[in-house]
This record gives structure tokens, sequence and C-alpha cells, in this order.
């Protein structure tokens, strides 16, 4: 569950603080998703840092390619409220939206 600002801790708030900066989001956008990737794989997509770092989950969708049929899986950050799940793709705010 995505916690409040006043909930996450002083490494939480600083991450998201930093990650919300041109330069951060230039950052974060460059080097969390290599290292997401790994993480994901080691712990069998339980944990990845971005989640760790920023108190929000991080969710694996798995879906099937449209034109080749091969399996997807890719890692989105999700936040839940009530039964309701948003799922967000946003590329950390870059030009061109995530395939």
């Amino acid at each position: 569950m995505p916690r409040s600002q006043s909930q996450r801790n002083w490494i939480q708030r600083t991450f998201l603080k930093f990650t919300s900066s041109k330069i951060g989001a230039e950052i974060a956008s460059r080097i969390l998703h290599i290292i997401d990737k790994a993480i994901l794989k080691l712990s069998k997509n339980k944990n990845s840092l971005t989640s760790i770092l920023s108190g929000i989950p991080v969710i694996v969708l798995r879906t099937i390619g449209t034109k080749s049929g091969k399996p997807r899986t890719v890692p989105l950050l999700g936040v839940i409220k009530g039964e309701d799940v948003f799922l967000i793709a946003s590329n950390w705010g870059q030009a061109r939206h995530p395939s």
C-alpha cells in the first residue's frame, strides 16, 4: 500500500524530492530501470529498488506481445486505493511514452 508523504522515512522523502527535479529525473530514468530489472529478477518479482526508495509499490504486469506473441514482463508503479489499482507507465516524464 502506498504511503502518504508523512508516513515515508527521510530516505524516501529525499529520493522522491530528488527524482522530482529535472536532474534527478534524468539520472533516475537512465539507471533505475537497469538496477530494478536485476533486483526484480533476483527477488522473483517481489522487490525493486524504486519501491524501496520511494515507498510506492512496483507491480509487475505480464502480457503477450501483439505482433510477436512473446510473453513480456513490465514493471509499473502502482497506486492502490481501496479495491482500485492504478498503473503508472510514465517513462519518467520523458518526451517519448513507454512502448
